[in-house]
């Protein structure tokens, strides 16, 4: 990344070996800054990555939880009884967008 002399085989050998059962990482390998730089921004990357993961499941699975109650309160408080199957299913799902575009958000 920041050496013009990085050794990119070397480097591609090792991250091919690194997932077999039979690799093992020598302390010669394991000191070279190169390596260290990359291991580090490979995890610096695959946190952020969990972390966006997380972020998104976590508004999933609190939308799933409070379905019940958001369904509920629509029913009782927007939904008057005159209204046709037809006319109900139009609030419910605008109310749903409504919600979705919160927890998107």
């Amino acid at each position: 990344m920041y050496n013009a002399d990085f050794n990119t085989s070397a480097y591609e050998e090792i991250m091919l070996e690194a997932g077999l059962n039979r690799f093992i990482m020598s302390v010669k390998q394991w000191v070279s800054p190169q390596f260290k730089l990359y291991l580090i921004k490979e995890f610096e990357r695959l946190k952020k990555e969990e972390q966006a993961l997380l972020g998104w499941n976590a508004k999933r699975e609190l939308a799933k939880i409070n379905y019940r109650i958001h369904t509920d309160a629509i029913k009782v408080n927007l939904i008057p009884p005159e209204l046709t199957p037809q006319q109900t299913s139009v609030i419910y799902a605008s109310e749903a967008d409504v919600l979705n575009m919160h927890y998107l958000a």
